[in-house]
């Protein structure tokens, strides 16, 4: 459409200036037919030449005009053609957008339920802290109270002396500061063999020196930290209490045996007290009083015999130490254990093992137990069967008999034999014997009564 109308413009055009240029022809006919002056006929060839220059000026524009409009109207086709192109992608890019606006919204709500959760979280941390504050003063008052009243009992009470458990304590403290720790390993492994000869008398020996050297450390230290004097005397009180102690528990060692079952149930309470805890939650005090019991009764029931077992585990325990030491040291090119008290620790509860034993603590505390097991077993086997026999000095079998015998000749132990007894002076068997007292003898028979009660007083007395 707007092609045709620029033609139509454009014929238009040509016709006017068609029918002008006639009409100057006309005008020129004319004036050759009729002279004119010559100014009229210069003007108008003036005005045919302006408007012959009109009309290539309008038929420039004309052809301009054409020329833009075609170029006009192609762009404008092209340009639907990008539109119809470009309207899928439009719709997408619409589409699109419309997601990111929900999902925008989305954030939007879920930030906004973030923030009210994040205030509902910081209104319990500071309640949560509120109280906190509150417990920490409370506690701080409770303490203060407690420190309070302790130092009034301070000011009331006596001031709390040593016992026995801190003298032990200062002992392996000195037994850790020795330079020489293989001798003591040594030691201990030397004791340890020794206890398979009569577990009993090691048991003995060992528990009432360890109970006689705390008190004597203990009331040593007591001395030093009281008295001003020359230390020479806190070196004196300690052993004359470590003297006394050991003999009253040699005289009564049949209650101090009571007193080491009872401290044997609460190491082994106190050894297990995490495993307690989790079987018997809240009554892991009642566990320690069963297993105080337990080893009160345990040695008080078996007598020697509970004895020997225990003096036998002790004895197997200082030499799976010092077997321990040995093969730790030589794992470790000499490094560790750096003292034998910590060794025994480490094998007996395994707390610190690693840092005792280095890489190889499970090898070192398996080799121990088995040690340990061995000559527990070893220890008990002698006692309770003799069995092996060690060889004695047949010079002091005598003094392994009885010195009273019974009336049916008491059979000497087994691995003794009595001296040889000449026949013509035979020895009687019993004091009450009837060989003793002639019949005849006045008041023979009062003084038989007498002398058999006496025999069998000293007997029973004797009795092991």
């Amino acid at each position: 459409l707007p092609i045709s109308q620029a033609s139509l413009r454009l014929e238009a055009m040509a016709r006017c200036q068609l029918l002008l240029l006639l009409a100057a022809l006309r005008a020129a006919c004319s004036a050759e037919a009729e002279p004119q002056s010559g100014a009229d006929l210069t003007k108008l060839r003036e005005q045919i030449k302006e408007e012959h220059r009109r009309t290539e000026i309008a038929d420039f524009v004309a052809e301009s005009a054409l020329r833009n409009q075609t170029q006009q109207v192609a762009e404008l086709h092209s340009a639907e053609e990008a539109l119809k192109e470009s309207k899928p992608r439009t719709e997408a890019a619409a589409h699109t957008t419309l997601e990111a606006q929900r999902q925008v919204k989305d954030l939007q709500a879920k930030l906004a339920a973030t923030k009210q959760q994040l205030a509902e979280v910081q209104a319990k941390q500071s309640a949560a802290n509120a109280a906190t504050e509150a417990s920490q003063t409370a506690a701080e008052e409770a303490e203060y109270k407690a420190e309070a009243e302790h130092g009034k009992a301070e000011a009331v009470l006596p001031e709390r002396t040593p016992v026995i458990v801190d003298g032990l304590h200062l002992v392996t403290e000195w037994l850790r500061s020795l330079p020489c720790q293989i001798l003591v390993a040594a030691a201990a492994g030397i004791l340890g063999i020794a206890s398979t000869h009569d577990s009993h008398f090691f048991l003995q020996v060992i528990s009432i020196g360890i109970v006689a050297l705390g008190a004597g450390v203990a009331a040593a230290a007591q001395w030093a930290a009281t008295s001003s004097e020359n230390q020479l005397f806190s070196l004196v009180w300690g052993a004359e209490v470590a003297l006394v102690t050991a003999t009253a528990a040699v005289i009564g060692y049949a209650g101090f045996q009571l007193f080491i079952g009872a401290a044997l149930g609460l190491a082994v309470a106190h050894l297990s007290a995490e495993w307690a805890e989790t079987w018997c939650q809240g009554q892991v005090s009642l566990w320690y009083l069963g297993l105080f019991a337990t080893g009160a009764l345990a040695t008080g029931l078996g007598g020697k015999h509970a004895g020997a077992v225990l003096g036998a585990a002790a004895g197997g325990l200082m030499l799976a130490s010092c077997a321990a030491f040995a093969l730790a040291r030589i794992l470790s090119a000499g490094e560790l254990p750096p003292n034998w008290v910590d060794c025994v620790g480490a094998i007996v509860s395994g707390s610190k093992a690693h840092e005792t034993f280095g890489e190889a603590a499970l090898l070192v505390r398996c080799t121990g137990f088995a040690v340990w097991a061995v000559a527990t077993a070893i220890g008990c086997v002698r006692w309770f069967t003799g069995w092996p026999k060690l060889k004695t000095n047949p010079a002091d079998a005598s003094l392994r008999l009885p010195l009273l015998a019974e009336e049916n000749n008491v059979v000497p132990a087994a691995d003794t034999q009595p001296a040889p007894v000449q026949k013509e002076a035979p020895r009687p068997t019993s004091p009450s014997s009837s060989k003793i007292l002639p019949k005849g003898l006045p008041g023979a028979a009062a003084l038989k009564s007498k002398l058999e009660k006496a025999v069998k007083s000293a007997t029973s007395a004797l009795d092991p």
